[in-house]
């Protein structure tokens, strides 16, 4: 038996009715069942001629007559695993919490990725899986290869230590039942907390909302409807890496977000998504401080604020879909999850976030109107969310994550709404593991 302390079983009225098994080295499995398993099968079972009709049977007996092992062909996620559930043991979150336990044993190994395959005419698996944080690896004709970054070493002791603090929390609102799925559906993130300064008070190449940006020698300004745009925020990534070494950012370079000052869209428009631009310069040595344009067309500039960067762990939103998957009841979500999270896990305002769940004023179609938009498809008319004929045109909207998000902040005189609102600033996992940022859209909402 190989590695059995990664194989987990679901017991239902004293009988097995589900497990998740697998390895946490796919490479070092293969190499295994060649040496190991494979050679009296091979004695036992001869290998099938090339003409035999293909069948499952045939295709696993040549399987085994291979003059070498597989290789993994999912390089960066070693661990895979199968999961099977009979239906007596479907719902309630039972799917959620055997992957919780298998992803819980990764971590203490220092695991730091998992895939899995799926096949495309299983729509609800697919969904469940990129509804519980994995993204698509590659696709083919068989099916998706999906794939799950986890935080490994320090960062796995942190989650452990946040899952029995949570635990105790759900607890006290009656969630006992539901607290673990609730936790592994939970994202880390970094909250950004700003504060009042001067351009000269802070490092060029520093990480900063608002102010002159710090961009290259040579740098075109950009703009938008002969307006030109304002700095929101740039970002120094090496000041992430200590916090938070597992994303998919490049660990060193800045990261500088300009925004319309004037635009009251809320980007329902294919169009509106030209009113920003994000930019990517990968060598911070080379930046120099550089003054807002004196014309007219240049109207506005957010004032100069610091930026302090903290790790938290978000949670889904009382009005996400996601919550459904993990077994409670609507009343459960509207009462008690609903008290949890607006009582203790929403972060502290002003609500300026990378990655993670979204804080929603409105709802949390985020990922199929960004494919919309992405598409040049209008979000004007309600039928572009159901109808069939633009169908294809959806296809991949679970694929689109969190990437910033910006919120009303007095300190910074950004103001998304009439009291209160929020920018999302939405990429695809792909484009952000090919540190791609052309792609990025846009999403506003307010109350």
């Amino acid at each position: 038996i190989y590695e059995p302390e990664l194989c987990f079983v679901l017991v239902k009225d004293g009988r097995p009715v589900g497990y998740v098994l697998g390895t946490s080295d796919t490479t070092a499995f293969e190499q295994w069942i060649f040496d190991e398993w494979f050679p009296p099968l091979r004695e036992k079972y001869p290998k099938p001629d090339d003409a035999t009709q293909f069948d499952m049977r045939t295709n696993i007996l040549k399987s085994i007559h291979k003059t070498e092992p597989n290789p993994s062909d999912v390089p960066g996620y070693p661990a895979h695993l199968h999961i099977d559930i009979l239906p007596e043991g479907q719902g309630g979150g039972w799917g959620l919490k055997l992957m919780e336990a298998f992803w819980e044993k990764l971590r203490s190994m220092g695991v730091p990725a998992v895939h899995l395959g799926v096949s495309k005419a299983n729509e609800n698996a697919v969904g469940f899986y990129k509804h519980i944080g994995y993204h698509v690896i590659s696709e083919h004709d068989w099916g998706y290869m999906l794939g799950k970054k986890l935080e490994p070493g320090k960062d796995a002791t942190k989650r452990l230590q946040d899952r029995v603090a949570f635990e105790k929390l759900a607890k006290t609102h009656n969630l006992d039942a539901s607290a673990s799925s609730i936790f592994a559906i939970s994202e880390p993130c970094l909250h950004l907390a700003s504060t009042i300064s001067r351009d000269e008070d802070i490092p060029v190449g520093a990480s900063k909302f608002g102010g002159d940006p710090d961009v290259p020698l040579g740098f075109e300004w950009p703009y938008w409807q002969n307006s030109f745009l304002s700095l929101l925020l740039q970002v120094n990534l090496s000041e992430l890496q200590a916090l938070f070494p597992t994303t998919d950012l490049p660990k060193t370079g800045l990261l500088s977000i300009f925004f319309e000052h004037n635009n009251d869209a809320v980007f329902m428009n294919p169009d509106d998504q030209e009113s920003f631009q994000v930019y990517y310069f990968d060598k911070t040595d080379s930046l120099r401080r550089t003054n807002s344009p004196e014309t007219p067309k240049f109207q506005f500039s957010y004032p100069p604020c610091k930026v302090e960067f903290k790790i938290s762990r978000s949670f889904p939103s009382p009005i996400s879909k996601v919550l459904h998957n993990v077994g409670m009841s609507d009343w459960e979500i509207d009462s008690s999850y609903s008290d949890l999270y607006y009582g203790h896990l929403e972060l502290s305002n002003p609500k300026h976030q990378i990655f993670g769940h979204p804080f929603i004023h409105q709802d949390d179609d985020f990922g199929i109107k960004s494919q919309l938009l992405s598409n040049r498809i209008s979000l004007k008319n309600n039928f572009v969310f159901t109808d069939e004929s633009m169908s294809n045109k959806r296809k991949g909207a679970e694929d689109w994550i969190l990437f910033f998000q910006i919120d009303t902040d007095t300190n910074t005189q950004m103001h998304w709404g009439i009291s209160e609102g929020t920018l999302y600033f939405v990429i695809r996992k792909e484009q952000l593991e090919m540190h791609n940022f052309t792609e990025i859209c846009l999403l506003r909402q307010y109350i």
